[in-house]
């Protein structure tokens, strides 16, 4: 069972994945929305596609140290908190 952050934002009163692709799929997407950021705005500046989590979803992929590293760097994370996030923990703002 997953974690509830609480809150009003609908993302954030949703259920958090306990780890795993989907935990890093709503932690960048909560993080998307607390910027005011589409996923297309997001890569036009450099960050990884819009399929790109979708692929993570479908095929339940562990997604490459490179491609942790653009979402830590685009989405303004201290580096590893994707990593952190694939294994149950949060982010950390840079």
């Amino acid at each position: 069972m997953g974690t509830n952050l609480g809150g009003a934002d609908s993302l954030t009163t949703m259920s958090v994945p306990e780890e795993g692709p989907e935990r890093l799929i709503y932690f960048v997407k909560q993080r998307l929305a607390d910027l005011g950021m589409t996923q297309e705005e997001f890569a036009a500046l450099g960050g990884p596609d819009r399929s790109t989590l979708g692929k993570m979803r479908i095929r339940g992929n562990i997604p490459t140290v490179e491609l942790l590293r653009r979402y830590d760097d685009g989405l303004g994370w201290e580096p590893g908190s994707c990593a952190v996030i694939l294994l149950g923990g949060v982010p950390v703002e840079a």
